[in-house]
């Protein structure tokens, strides 16, 4: 983009007169940038645009008091460079004429691991300046834009976002399943023993048909990394076990909705087993009376209470806050439980 245009478009004074006249990406880390580069002075990088002009950027856009230490390239200053980030990002999407629909976090988790990578299927589920920055490079010519519910108010930014259609037009068969495989028939192609929970079925069918009916091609391939009712077996001891190897199970959610949806899921399908709910203090939960019901306040109140009980299956939600330490939980083969 020409630096006259960005300039126009974010309303910033040129402060000098440069040798450049375009610059070639947008980046918000001062290690990232490139020749040709235009770098985003944020509060957490104000200290570095120096290393950010020594990488060789073409042009800096700021809204701080900065020494112009270099009049070859171009110094840009703007009111706020978050608004001006985001005129540059809206200016793209009409350019491009992308397509922009809002969606349920759930949903935008099923899309990032269905569409194939060399679709042009984009998503957007904050609006940070690295975020926004991001976004602008991988616009392409009639992409389509999936965002965040939560930002489908920002209708200066997504003045003409929409809902998608979910509409069923081919529908997925089931056949037989466990509570953490299922076998279905989809457009004609049997897919057997997939690591999904049957709980998750009407999502991955509700997402497929919207891929299937705007010919965006899909692959199933990832499915497995979903981080939705996700299973971990162990042994009574606490070890890590092989998928399918044992009746110890912790199962990890964070969407609270569907955290709901699989308390009944299990209820109605594991009738046999012990069942524990963990869940945050000051969570409301249904209370069935087969099921034990444990709280936590941190994350180190967690691995005394699994000592202390018996379970075959333990639904434990998880705070986004909490994420971190539960990926390092998962992926311990011997859980010490050191959060």
């Amino acid at each position: 983009m020409l630096i006259e245009n960005v300039v126009s478009l974010t309303f910033g004074i040129l402060e000098n007169t440069p040798s450049v006249r375009d610059y070639h990406n947008i980046v918000v880390q001062s290690t990232h940038v490139k020749r040709g580069d235009l770098f985003v002075v944020t509060d957490a990088q104000s200290s570095h645009y120096e290393e950010a002009i020594a990488n060789g950027a073409y042009a800096l856009i700021y809204d701080q008091d900065i020494d112009i230490s270099d009049r070859e390239i171009a110094w840009i200053r703007v009111e706020n460079v978050h608004e001006a980030v985001e005129k540059i990002l809206r200016h793209q999407l009409l350019q491009y004429q992308m397509e922009v629909f809002s969606c349920a976090p759930l949903e935008l988790d099923f899309f990032e691991l269905l569409h194939a990578e060399r679709d042009p299927l984009l998503i957007l589920r904050s609006t940070t300046i690295e975020a926004m920055a991001q976004m602008i490079h991988a616009c392409r010519k009639n992409s389509l834009l999936l965002i965040d519910d939560a930002l489908s108010q920002s209708t200066a930014l997504f003045p003409t976002c929409k809902s998608l259609d979910m509409s069923i037009t081919s529908p997925l068969t089931s056949f037989e399943t466990s509570l953490f495989e299922s076998s279905f028939l989809f457009d004609g192609r049997y897919y057997e023993n997939v690591r999904i929970s049957p709980l998750l079925l009407p999502y991955l069918e509700r997402i497929l048909n919207v891929l299937k009916s705007r010919n965006h091609a899909y692959t199933l391939a990832r499915l497995a990394s979903l981080k939705h009712f996700e299973p971990l077996f162990l042994s009574r001891a606490l070890q890590r076990r092989e998928f399918g190897s044992s009746e110890c199970v912790i199962i990890f959610e964070n969407d609270p909705a569907l955290f709901l949806q699989a308390q009944d899921f299990l209820k109605k399908h594991a009738s046999w087993a012990t069942i524990v709910i963990m869940t945050p203090e000051n969570f409301s939960v249904r209370a069935y009376d087969t099921m034990t019901y444990e709280t936590y306040r941190h994350t180190d109140d967690i691995m005394p209470k699994l000592r202390e009980i018996c379970f075959n299956f333990l639904l434990l939600l998880h705070e986004s806050t909490l994420k971190e330490s539960f990926e390092t939980l998962k992926h311990t083969r011997q859980l010490t439980f050191t959060l």
